[in-house]
């Protein structure tokens, strides 16, 4: 399918991201992380704290959009994010494919994605996301 929205999650390759995080962690349904309870936002952080270099190893084992949904699912959760792990988020934002070629949208989610990595401070955070079928529904298809 591609991409369908501009945002770190707004495409089939972070949601495939997202399952090896799922396997990662041991946490099912991180794709929608605006609709986390509390339960599941503290099982994702004591998973990620638990093992914080085997979590950057994972989310700098591809690309960039790996690194990008691995710290969307560590702030939302409130996780700690180590200054290495901040540095190589910020990187991934700063030089994210997609923006290189100059898509204004995709220049402005990444613009925000790295200001919300240099700003965070453990506190979770809100993500939302526009899925697909949302996309389909505001186009008449369905």
């Amino acid at each position: 399918m591609g991409w369908w929205g501009h945002d770190v999650l707004g495409g089939d390759e972070p949601l495939d991201d997202l399952y090896d995080y799922e396997q990662k962690l041991g946490v099912d349904e991180l794709y929608s992380p605006s609709r986390w309870d509390d339960a599941k936002r503290q099982s994702v952080r004591d998973a990620i704290n638990a093992d914080q270099d085997g979590y950057l190893k994972l989310a700098s084992s591809e690309n960039e959009v790996m690194m990008q949904v691995g710290a969307v699912v560590l702030m939302c959760a409130g996780a700690e994010m180590t200054d290495a792990f901040r540095k190589a988020a910020i990187k991934a934002g700063e030089e994210d494919l997609w923006a290189k070629e100059d898509d204004e949208e995709r220049v402005r989610k990444m613009e925000e994605f790295v200001d919300t990595v240099k700003e965070y401070d453990g506190t979770p955070v809100k993500y939302t996301t526009e899925g697909l079928m949302s996309k389909f529904a505001k186009a008449g298809l369905i």
